[in-house]
């Protein structure tokens, strides 16, 4: 039950804790380029369920596939 992020967090904090990584080379390890698309695909994410995009994307795929399509049309679908 505990989240990912959280227990990536407790490992983290343990492993400079116990001098396994100083503080230095934990801080240098920290792809910023990650950190600044998985903030943006958030911020992404956000918009899109705000204002409604996401439920039109999903009734137009549902409403051409019909309502039980196969599933690897519908991934062939998505990632077109």
């Amino acid at each position: 039950g505990v989240k990912l992020y959280i227990s990536a967090w407790i490992g983290a904090l343990i492993l400079v804790a116990t001098g396994v990584i100083s503080e230095k080379n934990a801080m240098k390890s920290i792809d910023m380029n990650t950190i600044l698309l998985f903030v943006g695909s958030l911020a992404l994410a956000k918009a899109i369920d705000t204002a409604g995009t996401g439920a039109l994307i999903a009734d137009t795929i549902i409403g051409t596939l019909g309502s039980n399509p196969s599933p690897y049309i519908l991934l062939f679908v998505i990632l077109l």
